[in-house]
């Protein structure tokens, strides 16, 4: 996930796409309260510019490794609170799908 962690935080879509599944697919949980600029996403280069724009739509200042669900995963950090919560299925070596939760209601007990 280090790659693709630190892929992501450059904002470099190209690298973050070697990260992922051909197939891989990108679910985003906005709740209707936050505007991203996609919802959902399939194959690599789009799942990957999709990631790298919902960080460039919300106030993401850093990004950090974490454990979502028992998977690999990370947080979207702006100023130490949580604004997003990634997790990851893997297959293999590479991701082949990423559910991005950015809905406030649902961040609440990240930030407890």
């Amino acid at each position: 996930m280090r790659t693709a962690r630190e892929a992501w935080q450059r904002g470099d879509a190209v690298a973050l796409a070697r990260s992922l599944s051909r197939g891989a697919r990108l679910l985003v949980d906005a709740g209707g309260s936050v505007a991203v600029p996609a919802r959902r996403a399939t194959g690599a280069a789009a799942v990957a510019a999709a990631m790298v724009a919902l960080t460039e739509a919300l106030p993401v200042s850093s990004i950090a490794d974490a454990e979502v669900n028992g998977a690999p995963g990370l947080t979207l950090l702006h100023d130490e609170r949580v604004v997003g919560v990634v997790g990851f299925g893997v297959r293999g070596r590479a991701v082949s799908h990423v559910w991005a939760i950015v809905n406030p209601a649902k961040l609440a007990h990240w930030n407890g």
